[in-house]
């Protein structure tokens, strides 16, 4: 009975650990994406030539291919009536 509880304590302990180090994770990750969010704002406003040349040289982009035709494949009861 007492090894019960322990197991349930440690897990509940290992939960709680691994709680909070998702937690730090993503507040880690977030500080890294709004970092490099700044970063690319002042690239883009430091050097706009670069970003005015890629709009005139870019191409349009190709049309989608077609898409594919699906087939209706009898029901059972129809292959059935068939016989």
């Amino acid at each position: 009975m007492q090894a019960e509880a322990a197991e349930k304590e440690l897990s509940a302990k290992e939960e709680e650990e691994k709680a909070r180090k998702a937690l730090l994770a993503m507040k880690r990750r977030q500080v890294l994406m709004d970092q490099m969010a700044r970063m690319q704002k002042t690239f883009i406003k430091n050097n706009p030539e670069f970003f005015e040349e890629t709009a005139v040289e870019t191409p349009p982009a190709p049309p989608p291919p077609p898409a594919p035709k699906i087939e209706r494949v009898p029901s059972v009861s129809e292959m059935e009536s068939e016989r």
